[in-house]
Order: structure tokens, then C-alpha cells, then sequence
């Protein structure tokens, strides 16, 4: 199944499409180039600074 993930609060939001199955989860919108941070086993998104 495909998920459409997109929490929001004060001052951020984060879209994320996932492919979930029976082996687990595959984020489809991760990308390399953006700094991520390690949570929960899985590299999440991190602020970019300019």
C-alpha cells in the first residue's frame, strides 16, 4: 500500500509518500542531497541552513 504522510504544526510541515509492506517501509521521498537526522532507525528530514 502506498501512504500519504503529511504532519504539520506551527512553523513547519512534512509531505512524505511511503510504500508499506509486509517487510516493512520504504520512504519514496527521501533525498540524498537534504540533511537528515537519524530517528527511530529511519533518516528523517533535518533543517537546512543556507
Amino acid at each position: 500500500m502506498v501512504l500519504g504522510w503529511n504532519p504539520s504544526a506551527a512553523g513547519f510541515k512534512v509531505e512524505d509518500t511511503a510504500l508499506v509492506t509486509a517487510t516493512g517501509v520504504d520512504i519514496l521521498t527521501a533525498d540524498s542531497r537534504w540533511p537528515t537526522l537519524n530517528i527511530g532507525g529511519r533518516e528523517r528530514p533535518d533543517l537546512l541552513e543556507l
